[in-house]
């Protein structure tokens, strides 16, 4: 999976087409095995999706983005995560423990027992 976080420096910026960067990650299984910085040159319509088609995006993160271009980064097969701040590193880390983690409010032990197991 290759997930992009639409930065400023290192820090997720505020406004999608404000960026000037994606901090890209290559993920498997729930670990990050890459990451790279790339320029953006086109912050919007097509010339946007073109970049994002061409980097192999499976997940954009990013703060406040336009639903127009939310759709059209949508159509292209992208996800789309609106509204993260802070490091790209931590929206990334918030991603991929919701992505890949349960709630361990999820869990009920005495619900869930192993097969075999007997309860007390």
């Amino acid at each position: 999976m290759r997930i992009a976080v639409a930065c400023n420096g290192l820090e997720v910026s505020p406004q999608f087409t404000q960026s000037s960067s994606y901090m890209c990650y290559n993920v498997d299984l729930g670990i990050v095995t890459s990451n790279a910085n790339t320029p953006i040159v086109e912050r919007l319509g097509e010339g946007v999706v073109n970049l994002i088609k061409s980097l192999n995006i499976d997940v954009l993160i990013t703060g406040h983005i336009e639903s127009g271009v939310a759709h059209l980064i949508q159509e292209s097969g992208v996800e789309v995560v609106p509204d993260a701040s802070g490091s790209a590193a931590n929206a990334l880390h918030d991603y991929l423990e919701s992505a890949f983690c349960c709630d361990d409010d999820d869990w009920d032990d005495e619900d869930n027992d192993w097969p075999g197991e007997e309860t007390a």
